[in-house]
């Protein structure tokens, strides 16, 4: 961001598991005089719901009602696919390290 930029950012819940929700977020810089927008940044967060002793727990689901929304819930089940054969991938290689 530079002087005379405004930060503008849209984000919009992909999916919901079963104690998780994934919210993609885009961050644009806007220019105040013209209003001509750039991209600067995006990002998928995941948040897990805790109860009140600090364990998951059950999150509502998340139905889509649009083709636009049914593409990016489709696309948010790869990245949590690619997210959890990651993390196994890192722990049997960490396993391996300590064998």
């Amino acid at each position: 961001m530079q002087g005379g930029q405004l930060e503008r950012s849209k984000q919009g819940h992909d999916d919901v598991g079963r104690t998780s929700i994934e919210v993609g977020v885009r961050v644009e810089a806007e220019e105040i005089l013209s209003g001509r927008r750039t991209h600067t940044s995006s990002a998928y967060l995941v948040f897990v719901a805790l109860d009140e002793r600090g364990q998951p727990r059950p999150v509502p689901g998340l139905v889509p009602e649009t083709d636009v929304e049914r593409h990016r819930q489709a696309e948010a089940k790869i990245r949590r696919e690619h997210r959890l054969a990651t993390a196994e991938a890192i722990r049997r290689r960490r396993d391996q390290l300590e064998a």
